[in-house]
């Protein structure tokens, strides 16, 4: 995220001044895409109109399809923004490229967050959400120091090019972590998150856990006989965990019942409910926040949430991560020789 995010950064002259002519081609690519500042402008800023995007479908996304799975579809959209920027012979497709690197961008920086969150203990919350953060800061920086060694041409399209690198290894490895136990517990599938909550407490208990989870989300499901023992097989009734004597195992040490299958071949119909609302949390809308229509009065934390967003923005932090080669141009007077060596320290 953070290299598709920074990488024109410090390219920006060599890519939209064209010292080598805009005619020469090097492996059928040309050297360089002339623009003017308004049209340079304007592609850099595509990658946030694609985040704004992305960021909009993608909750629904993750709490339709899961976090795991919209994170593994997601690297599609890293990968062919940077083939659509590293392979860029117009304008129009270079900012294409950064649209779509914008979409993956903003489905990542929300289910990312929420997959970490509801896998991580309680107390370890808090330290991951501030590591995710700091992840992308570190990985603007090494961006940039990457860039000065691939500022020349064509070695500016390898730059672009390096996100699709590091999505194929996420799409590697991310099959082999489990799905998150919140999510799987909403959607009836009690079993795989008891194995997910094992997977991720290796050597540890984690049925107090898992009971504790139970408890904290009110499952309602309904399949398409509505039969009252069907429902006994598959939800937990008033938030806590069904019986089933086929499903669920007895666990001496939490005084819980653990699943150890999901014997129903049909995946229930389920959402989250309270116990005091028959609204699902998922239907809540701005304005339902905004006129305390929730189980708990939540609307100081939107403020407080859109206040910080809009302040960061306000601040002109985003102005840095896209313009700072061209910000120490202006005020220290640079040639292009010094700024392809310049490291962007203002990123750190």
């Amino acid at each position: 995220m953070a290299v598709s995010t920074d990488s024109p950064n410090i390219p920006e002259d060599i890519i939209k001044k064209c010292s080598e002519g805009p005619a020469v081609k090097i492996n059928g690519l040309p050297t360089c895409l002339p623009m003017g500042s308004t049209m340079w402008g304007l592609i850099v800023g595509m990658v946030a109109l694609g985040a704004l995007t992305g960021s909009l479908a993608a909750g629904r996304a993750a709490d339709r399809f899961g976090r795991k799975r919209v994170l593994l579809v997601n690297n599609i959209f890293f990968v062919i923004g940077a083939l659509l920027l590293g392979t860029s012979t117009t304008v129009a497709q270079l900012a294409i490229g950064r649209y779509v690197s914008g979409i993956g961008c903003g489905v990542a920086s929300t289910v990312v967050a929420t997959y970490n969150s509801e896998c991580a203990p309680i107390n370890a919350r808090g330290l991951l959400g501030t590591i995710l953060q700091l992840s992308v800061e570190v990985g603007i920086f090494l961006s940039q120091l990457i860039a000065i060694f691939l500022v020349d041409v064509p070695n500016w399209r390898i730059l672009f090019g390096l996100s699709a690198a590091i999505s194929v290894v996420q799409l590697v490895l991310l099959p082999f972590m489990p799905e998150s136990p919140r999510y799987l517990v909403t959607n009836g599938k009690f079993s795989e998150a008891f194995r997910a909550l094992q997977f991720l407490r290796p050597h540890h208990n984690v049925s107090n856990e898992y009971s504790n989870l139970l408890e904290s989300v009110s499952v309602s499901a309904t399949t398409s006989t509505t039969s009252t023992s069907t429902t006994n097989n598959n939800t937990p009734a008033n938030c806590q965990p069904a019986q089933s004597e086929d499903g669920f195992m007895p666990d001496s040490a939490s005084g819980y019942n653990i699943p150890i299958s999901d014997k129903s071949d049909k995946k229930p119909s389920v959402s989250i409910r309270s116990e005091e609302h028959t609204t699902s949390p998922s239907s809540f809308g701005l304005i339902d926040i905004a006129k305390g229509r929730t189980p708990d009065v939540i609307w100081h934390m939107l403020f407080c949430t859109m206040f910080l967003m809009g302040f960061q923005q306000w601040t002109g932090a985003k102005g840095i991560v896209f313009y700072s080669t061209e910000i120490l141009d202006k005020v220290f007077d640079l040639g292009d020789a010094q700024l392809s060596h310049t490291p962007n320290v203002a990123q750190w």
